[in-house]
């Protein structure tokens, strides 16, 4: 009984390490809470089976969204939109990520979303 608690004890104690993944990025965060919990309600074998599998999947996800941003100029520096005040005119649009035919729709609504719809080219 006296190993368990130890183990446990120090099972416990690792909680407090998800705050740091969390905070590094979501997705790391997750892949930590999956881990820890497919190995302790399964077991060592099953959790880290999990865990590698989850990673990979995670890994495809992040790399299926390319992230979309609209810079802004202030006082000649180009800034985040969302992050900073800007005060409009010229735009860039920076996407960060892979760019193929499976993304070509997302990628233009996210565009839209920022810049109004642009002119329909098949309107006669």
């Amino acid at each position: 009984a006296a190993i368990i608690m130890t183990s446990l004890y120090g099972i416990i104690i690792k909680i407090r390490e998800v705050e740091k993944y969390w905070k590094l990025s979501v997705y790391d965060g997750c892949i930590w809470l999956i881990t820890f919990l497919s190995t302790v309600f399964l077991n060592v074998d099953y959790g880290l089976l999990i865990a590698v599998l989850s990673s990979l999947l995670l890994t495809v996800v992040r790399a299926m969204s390319p992230r979309v941003r609209v810079l802004e100029r202030r006082e000649g520096i180009w800034l985040d939109k969302l992050k900073f005040k800007t005060e409009g005119g010229t735009k860039i649009i920076q996407i960060s990520g892979p760019l193929h035919f499976l993304l070509v729709d997302k990628i233009k609504k996210e565009i839209e979303k920022e810049l109004g719809p642009g002119p329909d080219v098949l309107k006669p």
